[in-house]
């Protein structure tokens, strides 16, 4: 962790990026953007998601963090990472089939 205070612009950008990422997954998940931009709660998600993004953005941990070292198991960090960029998508494709919508 460095010493150097992190940009507050960066850090906008960074969650307007982010933002954005997650939107066009959301509307790839809903059917297209006019589907997202018709859809109450799929906007609130998306203001959630910035305000979090924000906030992440400007907190730094209270205490220093201990990093341990261990043995990565590949196939569990590309599901992490995989999983969470299908959530929303699945998630909006499913309300819209009306299977377990939200």
């Amino acid at each position: 962790m460095s010493n150097t205070p992190a940009s507050p612009l960066g850090g906008l950008v960074r969650s307007l990026l982010g933002t954005a990422f997650e939107a066009t997954l959301l509307a790839w998940g809903l059917g297209g953007f006019a589907a997202l931009l018709a859809t109450p709660r799929a906007l609130a998600l998306l203001a959630i998601w910035f305000a979090t993004s924000l906030l992440l953005t400007v907190t730094r941990p209270v205490r220093g963090q201990e990093v341990a070292r261990s043995d990565k198991d590949p196939r569990a960090m590309l599901a992490l990472a995989l999983l969470p960029l299908a959530a929303p998508g699945i998630a909006a494709w499913g309300g819209r089939e009306g299977w377990l919508p939200l």
